[in-house]
Protein backbone atom coordinates (compact mmCIF):
# COMPACT_ATOMS: atom_id res chain seq x y z
CA UNK A 1 0.00 0.00 0.00
CA UNK A 2 1.05 3.41 -0.34
CA UNK A 3 0.21 6.08 1.37
CA UNK A 4 -1.47 9.66 0.21
CA UNK A 5 -1.00 13.22 1.93
CA UNK A 6 -0.80 17.31 1.28
CA UNK A 7 2.03 18.66 3.35
CA UNK A 8 3.29 21.77 4.46
CA UNK A 9 7.07 22.00 3.63
CA UNK A 10 8.89 19.25 2.76
CA UNK A 11 9.20 16.32 5.83
CA UNK A 12 11.97 14.66 6.77
CA UNK A 13 9.97 11.84 6.21
CA UNK A 14 10.07 10.28 2.55
CA UNK A 15 7.24 12.41 0.48
CA UNK A 16 4.34 10.17 -0.81
CA UNK A 17 1.56 12.96 -1.31
CA UNK A 18 -1.31 12.25 -3.54
CA UNK A 19 -4.84 14.48 -4.32
CA UNK A 20 -7.75 11.78 -3.74
CA UNK A 21 -9.73 11.22 -7.06
CA UNK A 22 -12.71 13.92 -7.53
CA UNK A 23 -12.08 15.03 -3.26
CA UNK A 24 -12.04 18.27 -2.12
CA UNK A 25 -9.68 19.31 0.44
CA UNK A 26 -10.05 23.02 1.98
CA UNK A 27 -7.23 24.35 4.02
CA UNK A 28 -7.36 27.98 4.78
CA UNK A 29 -4.38 30.24 6.09
CA UNK A 30 -0.91 31.35 5.56
CA UNK A 31 -0.56 29.00 2.24
CA UNK A 32 -3.21 27.10 0.60
CA UNK A 33 -6.70 28.28 0.37
CA UNK A 34 -8.49 25.25 -1.28
CA UNK A 35 -7.10 22.23 -3.51
CA UNK A 36 -9.43 20.20 -5.64
CA UNK A 37 -7.42 17.18 -7.04
CA UNK A 38 -7.37 14.22 -8.46
CA UNK A 39 -4.72 11.36 -9.30
CA UNK A 40 -6.75 9.30 -12.63
CA UNK A 41 -5.13 6.10 -13.96
CA UNK A 42 -4.48 6.77 -17.91
CA UNK A 43 -3.50 2.90 -19.02
CA UNK A 44 -2.22 2.43 -21.97
CA UNK A 45 -4.62 2.44 -25.47
CA UNK A 46 -6.47 -0.53 -25.60
CA UNK A 47 -6.13 -2.49 -28.88
CA UNK A 48 -8.85 -4.98 -30.49
CA UNK A 49 -6.52 -7.64 -32.01
CA UNK A 50 -9.26 -10.01 -33.04
CA UNK A 51 -12.93 -10.57 -34.49
CA UNK A 52 -14.73 -13.68 -35.47
CA UNK A 53 -17.87 -14.38 -36.30
CA UNK A 54 -20.38 -17.39 -37.40
CA UNK A 55 -23.93 -18.63 -37.67
CA UNK A 56 -25.51 -19.92 -34.29
CA UNK A 57 -28.69 -21.19 -33.27
CA UNK A 58 -31.16 -18.58 -31.04
CA UNK A 59 -28.99 -20.08 -28.13
CA UNK A 60 -25.77 -18.21 -29.44
CA UNK A 61 -23.84 -21.71 -29.71
CA UNK A 62 -22.59 -22.61 -32.96
CA UNK A 63 -24.97 -23.94 -35.60
CA UNK A 64 -24.61 -23.73 -39.73
CA UNK A 65 -21.21 -24.10 -40.46
CA UNK A 66 -20.46 -20.05 -41.62
CA UNK A 67 -17.14 -18.70 -39.96
CA UNK A 68 -15.40 -15.52 -40.88
CA UNK A 69 -12.20 -14.59 -38.41
CA UNK A 70 -9.32 -12.02 -38.62
CA UNK A 71 -6.88 -14.67 -38.16
CA UNK A 72 -4.38 -15.08 -41.39
CA UNK A 73 -4.42 -19.20 -42.71
CA UNK A 74 -6.66 -20.29 -45.56
CA UNK A 75 -5.66 -24.00 -44.16
CA UNK A 76 -8.19 -23.55 -41.45
CA UNK A 77 -11.05 -23.50 -43.84
CA UNK A 78 -12.47 -20.06 -42.40
CA UNK A 79 -13.14 -17.15 -44.41
CA UNK A 80 -11.15 -14.03 -43.44
CA UNK A 81 -12.96 -10.83 -41.78
CA UNK A 82 -12.58 -7.50 -43.28
CA UNK A 83 -12.77 -4.11 -41.18
CA UNK A 84 -13.67 -0.74 -42.30
CA UNK A 85 -14.10 2.02 -39.96
CA UNK A 86 -17.38 3.77 -39.93
CA UNK A 87 -21.19 2.45 -40.25
CA UNK A 88 -22.93 1.84 -43.28
CA UNK A 89 -24.09 5.26 -45.13
CA UNK A 90 -22.71 6.77 -41.78
CA UNK A 91 -19.76 9.44 -41.38
CA UNK A 92 -17.47 7.66 -42.32
CA UNK A 93 -19.06 6.01 -44.42
CA UNK A 94 -18.29 1.89 -44.29
CA UNK A 95 -19.70 1.07 -47.24
CA UNK A 96 -16.97 2.90 -48.76
CA UNK A 97 -13.88 3.30 -46.59
CA UNK A 98 -10.65 1.32 -47.03
CA UNK A 99 -10.13 -1.52 -45.85
CA UNK A 100 -8.54 -1.29 -42.19
CA UNK A 101 -6.65 -4.98 -42.85
CA UNK A 102 -5.73 -6.70 -45.71
CA UNK A 103 -5.92 -6.87 -48.76
CA UNK A 104 -4.21 -10.38 -48.96
CA UNK A 105 -5.13 -13.25 -46.16
CA UNK A 106 -1.49 -12.50 -44.81
CA UNK A 107 -2.53 -9.14 -43.89
CA UNK A 108 -5.90 -9.56 -42.17
CA UNK A 109 -4.95 -9.57 -38.32
CA UNK A 110 -6.07 -7.01 -37.08
CA UNK A 111 -4.48 -4.17 -34.08
CA UNK A 112 -6.87 -1.63 -33.99
CA UNK A 113 -6.17 1.20 -31.32
CA UNK A 114 -8.90 1.99 -29.75
CA UNK A 115 -9.97 6.42 -28.72
CA UNK A 116 -12.12 7.46 -25.47
CA UNK A 117 -15.48 7.55 -27.15
CA UNK A 118 -17.39 6.19 -30.12
CA UNK A 119 -15.42 3.36 -32.56
CA UNK A 120 -17.33 2.32 -34.96
CA UNK A 121 -16.57 -0.35 -37.65
CA UNK A 122 -18.25 -1.57 -40.85
CA UNK A 123 -17.05 -5.63 -41.32
CA UNK A 124 -17.30 -7.59 -44.69
CA UNK A 125 -17.47 -11.75 -45.24
CA UNK A 126 -17.78 -13.44 -48.61
CA UNK A 127 -21.69 -14.12 -49.02
CA UNK A 128 -23.26 -18.00 -49.06
CA UNK A 129 -26.35 -19.14 -47.61
CA UNK A 130 -28.19 -17.38 -44.85
CA UNK A 131 -28.55 -18.75 -41.47
CA UNK A 132 -30.92 -17.37 -39.04
CA UNK A 133 -28.79 -16.17 -36.25
CA UNK A 134 -24.73 -15.13 -36.05
CA UNK A 135 -22.55 -14.08 -33.24
CA UNK A 136 -19.37 -12.36 -32.97
CA UNK A 137 -16.14 -12.33 -30.46
CA UNK A 138 -14.19 -9.32 -29.86
CA UNK A 139 -10.60 -10.53 -28.80
CA UNK A 140 -8.56 -7.51 -26.96
CA UNK A 141 -4.60 -6.79 -26.50
CA UNK A 142 -3.74 -9.92 -27.56
CA UNK A 143 -5.97 -12.44 -25.75
CA UNK A 144 -7.40 -15.28 -26.69
CA UNK A 145 -10.63 -15.41 -24.67
CA UNK A 146 -13.11 -12.93 -25.52
CA UNK A 147 -13.53 -10.13 -24.08
CA UNK A 148 -17.14 -9.78 -25.50
CA UNK A 149 -19.83 -11.74 -27.07
CA UNK A 150 -23.01 -11.03 -29.26
CA UNK A 151 -25.55 -12.33 -30.53
CA UNK A 152 -29.17 -11.45 -33.36
CA UNK A 153 -30.95 -12.53 -35.89
CA UNK A 154 -29.68 -11.92 -39.32
CA UNK A 155 -31.08 -8.75 -40.47
CA UNK A 156 -32.84 -9.63 -43.88
CA UNK A 157 -34.13 -6.09 -44.61
CA UNK A 158 -34.71 -2.60 -43.08
CA UNK A 159 -35.80 -4.08 -39.49
CA UNK A 160 -32.55 -4.11 -37.56
CA UNK A 161 -32.74 -7.17 -34.62
CA UNK A 162 -31.60 -6.47 -31.05
CA UNK A 163 -28.98 -8.06 -30.30
CA UNK A 164 -27.57 -9.76 -27.00
CA UNK A 165 -24.66 -10.35 -24.56
CA UNK A 166 -23.85 -14.11 -26.30
CA UNK A 167 -22.78 -16.89 -23.65
CA UNK A 168 -23.33 -19.53 -26.02
CA UNK A 169 -21.51 -22.95 -25.02
CA UNK A 170 -19.55 -23.04 -28.69
CA UNK A 171 -18.30 -19.84 -30.28
CA UNK A 172 -15.07 -18.98 -32.36
CA UNK A 173 -11.81 -18.20 -31.22
CA UNK A 174 -8.98 -16.35 -33.20
CA UNK A 175 -7.22 -20.13 -34.37
CA UNK A 176 -10.62 -21.72 -35.44
CA UNK A 177 -11.42 -23.28 -32.11
CA UNK A 178 -13.98 -23.35 -30.53
CA UNK A 179 -14.81 -21.44 -26.79
CA UNK A 180 -17.62 -20.10 -24.74
CA UNK A 181 -19.36 -16.69 -25.50
CA UNK A 182 -17.85 -13.85 -22.18
CA UNK A 183 -21.32 -13.34 -21.83
CA UNK A 184 -21.07 -9.86 -21.32
CA UNK A 185 -21.25 -6.56 -23.97
CA UNK A 186 -18.55 -4.59 -21.56
CA UNK A 187 -14.50 -5.18 -20.43
CA UNK A 188 -12.63 -3.32 -19.16
CA UNK A 189 -8.46 -3.18 -18.68
CA UNK A 190 -5.57 -0.66 -18.82
CA UNK A 191 -8.26 1.79 -16.92
CA UNK A 192 -10.52 1.52 -20.03
CA UNK A 193 -14.04 0.18 -19.98
CA UNK A 194 -14.87 -0.79 -23.62
CA UNK A 195 -18.79 -1.61 -24.16
CA UNK A 196 -20.44 -2.45 -27.45
CA UNK A 197 -23.41 -0.20 -27.96
CA UNK A 198 -24.25 -1.37 -31.40
CA UNK A 199 -24.34 -4.69 -33.64
CA UNK A 200 -25.95 -5.82 -36.54
CA UNK A 201 -25.02 -8.66 -39.72
CA UNK A 202 -26.65 -8.36 -42.63
CA UNK A 203 -27.94 -10.97 -45.26
CA UNK A 204 -25.73 -10.34 -48.82
CA UNK A 205 -29.23 -8.89 -50.19
CA UNK A 206 -29.60 -6.41 -47.74
CA UNK A 207 -26.54 -4.13 -48.79
CA UNK A 208 -26.14 -5.95 -52.32
CA UNK A 209 -22.67 -5.04 -52.70
CA UNK A 210 -19.36 -7.10 -53.79
CA UNK A 211 -16.17 -5.70 -51.80
CA UNK A 212 -14.60 -8.78 -50.40
CA UNK A 213 -14.02 -12.76 -51.36
CA UNK A 214 -12.82 -15.62 -49.38
CA UNK A 215 -9.13 -14.73 -48.82
CA UNK A 216 -8.99 -11.35 -49.97
CA UNK A 217 -10.30 -7.83 -49.84
CA UNK A 218 -11.42 -8.01 -53.78
CA UNK A 219 -14.96 -8.39 -55.16
CA UNK A 220 -15.31 -12.00 -56.49
CA UNK A 221 -18.75 -11.28 -58.54
CA UNK A 222 -21.27 -12.34 -55.37
CA UNK A 223 -22.41 -9.96 -52.59
CA UNK A 224 -21.30 -10.25 -49.17
CA UNK A 225 -22.35 -10.01 -45.88
CA UNK A 226 -22.22 -6.78 -44.15
CA UNK A 227 -22.24 -6.21 -40.82
CA UNK A 228 -21.64 -3.41 -38.55
CA UNK A 229 -20.67 -2.46 -34.71
CA UNK A 230 -19.47 0.06 -32.02
CA UNK A 231 -17.35 -0.25 -28.88
CA UNK A 232 -17.60 2.88 -26.71
CA UNK A 233 -14.35 3.50 -25.20
CA UNK A 234 -13.97 5.14 -21.83
CA UNK A 235 -11.88 5.54 -18.55
CA UNK A 236 -12.62 3.23 -15.84
CA UNK A 237 -14.75 4.48 -12.78
CA UNK A 238 -12.20 5.61 -10.05
CA UNK A 239 -11.90 3.50 -7.04
CA UNK A 240 -12.91 5.15 -3.41
CA UNK A 241 -9.84 7.57 -2.70
CA UNK A 242 -9.07 8.90 0.95
CA UNK A 243 -10.97 11.87 1.49
CA UNK A 244 -11.15 14.67 3.79
CA UNK A 245 -13.92 16.86 4.29
CA UNK A 246 -13.37 19.93 6.99
CA UNK A 247 -17.19 20.95 6.54
CA UNK A 248 -18.13 17.97 8.97
CA UNK A 249 -15.98 19.89 11.92
CA UNK A 250 -13.76 17.67 12.76
CA UNK A 251 -9.78 17.22 12.06
CA UNK A 252 -8.48 14.80 9.44
CA UNK A 253 -6.86 12.82 12.28
CA UNK A 254 -10.62 11.53 13.17
CA UNK A 255 -11.43 10.98 9.47
CA UNK A 256 -8.85 8.10 8.99
CA UNK A 257 -5.72 9.82 8.62
CA UNK A 258 -2.31 10.03 10.33
CA UNK A 259 -1.52 13.74 11.24
CA UNK A 260 2.54 14.57 11.43
CA UNK A 261 2.88 17.80 12.97
CA UNK A 262 6.70 19.20 13.95
CA UNK A 263 7.88 22.61 14.42
CA UNK A 264 4.52 25.37 13.70
CA UNK A 265 3.76 28.37 15.02
CA UNK A 266 0.37 27.50 15.33
CA UNK A 267 -1.75 24.42 15.43
CA UNK A 268 -4.27 23.56 12.59
CA UNK A 269 -7.67 25.02 13.47
CA UNK A 270 -10.88 24.25 12.31
CA UNK A 271 -13.57 27.71 11.52
CA UNK A 272 -16.57 27.57 9.25
CA UNK A 273 -16.12 24.39 8.00
CA UNK A 274 -12.29 24.81 6.81
CA UNK A 275 -9.32 24.10 8.31
CA UNK A 276 -6.89 26.58 8.98
CA UNK A 277 -3.14 26.09 8.51
CA UNK A 278 -0.18 27.98 9.65
CA UNK A 279 3.75 28.36 8.71
CA UNK A 280 6.20 26.05 10.41
CA UNK A 281 8.82 27.70 12.79
CA UNK A 282 11.89 27.03 10.35
CA UNK A 283 13.04 24.87 7.70
CA UNK A 284 12.35 21.30 9.04
CA UNK A 285 9.04 22.13 10.12
CA UNK A 286 6.52 19.80 8.83
CA UNK A 287 2.54 19.39 8.62
CA UNK A 288 1.34 16.50 6.54
CA UNK A 289 -1.82 14.11 7.07
CA UNK A 290 -1.60 10.17 5.94
CA UNK A 291 -3.49 7.52 4.88
CA UNK A 292 -2.54 4.37 2.97
CA UNK A 293 -4.08 3.78 -0.64
CA UNK A 294 -3.73 1.35 -3.59
CA UNK A 295 0.09 1.22 -4.68
CA UNK A 296 0.99 3.52 -7.90
CA UNK A 297 3.47 1.99 -10.48
CA UNK A 298 4.97 4.42 -13.41
CA UNK A 299 6.49 1.61 -15.17
CA UNK A 300 3.37 -0.09 -16.31
CA UNK A 301 0.68 2.76 -16.08
CA UNK A 302 0.12 6.17 -17.08
CA UNK A 303 -1.73 8.52 -14.27
CA UNK A 304 -3.17 11.95 -14.85
CA UNK A 305 -3.16 14.33 -11.85
CA UNK A 306 -5.60 17.60 -11.23
CA UNK A 307 -5.13 20.43 -8.41
CA UNK A 308 -6.66 23.78 -8.55
CA UNK A 309 -5.65 25.70 -5.82
CA UNK A 310 -5.23 29.64 -4.48
CA UNK A 311 -2.12 30.47 -2.52
CA UNK A 312 -2.27 33.13 0.11
CA UNK A 313 1.22 32.81 0.87
CA UNK A 314 4.10 29.99 1.03
CA UNK A 315 7.64 30.69 0.23
CA UNK A 316 10.68 29.52 -1.50
CA UNK A 317 13.95 28.66 -0.46
CA UNK A 318 17.22 27.76 -1.60
CA UNK A 319 20.38 26.28 0.86
CA UNK A 320 23.04 24.66 -1.17
CA UNK A 321 24.12 22.77 1.66
CA UNK A 322 20.43 20.70 1.96
CA UNK A 323 21.09 17.57 1.11
CA UNK A 324 16.71 17.48 -0.27
CA UNK A 325 15.99 18.80 -4.06
CA UNK A 326 19.42 20.59 -4.13
CA UNK A 327 18.54 22.77 -1.38
CA UNK A 328 15.23 24.28 -3.02
CA UNK A 329 12.28 24.08 -0.49
CA UNK A 330 8.71 25.21 -1.24
CA UNK A 331 6.40 26.02 1.18
CA UNK A 332 3.53 22.99 0.22
CA UNK A 333 4.03 19.75 -2.02
CA UNK A 334 2.01 17.44 -3.97
CA UNK A 335 4.04 14.01 -3.80
CA UNK A 336 3.53 10.97 -5.82
CA UNK A 337 5.63 7.66 -4.67
CA UNK A 338 4.78 4.66 -6.57
CA UNK A 339 5.13 1.05 -5.18
CA UNK A 340 8.97 1.17 -6.17
CA UNK A 341 9.56 4.49 -4.50
CA UNK A 342 10.21 6.53 -7.58
CA UNK A 343 9.28 9.93 -6.57
CA UNK A 344 7.49 12.89 -8.15
CA UNK A 345 7.32 15.68 -6.59
CA UNK A 346 5.37 19.29 -7.36
CA UNK A 347 6.48 22.07 -4.70
CA UNK A 348 3.99 25.10 -4.61
CA UNK A 349 5.17 28.38 -3.77
CA UNK A 350 3.59 32.07 -3.79
CA UNK A 351 5.72 32.87 -6.61
CA UNK A 352 5.74 29.62 -8.56
CA UNK A 353 5.78 26.04 -8.88
CA UNK A 354 8.84 23.47 -9.04
CA UNK A 355 8.21 20.19 -10.44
Amino acid sequence: MRPFYLSSNWPKHPARSLLPTGRRLLIHGSALVVILGCLNQVGFAQKLTDVTMLSTGSNGSESGSQYWDTHSGAANSVFDLWVVAGTPNGTPNGLTGSFLNGPSDSLVPVGIQLQLGANPFTIYGSGGGVSGYHGMNLFFDGGLIPGISVTAATRTGAAIPDFFANSGAKTLDPAGGRIPGAGTLTTSSGGRVVKLTDFYWAAPSVFGIDRVSPYNAMGNGGNDFVGTFTLLVSAAPATDAPRYDASLGTFPSAQGFFAIEEKLTLPAILTNGALHTFSTMSRDGVQFYLQTIAPLDFSTNSYAAEATLHIISANYTKAPGDICCGGQRSGYYLNFEDSQARLFAIGLSSTGIVI
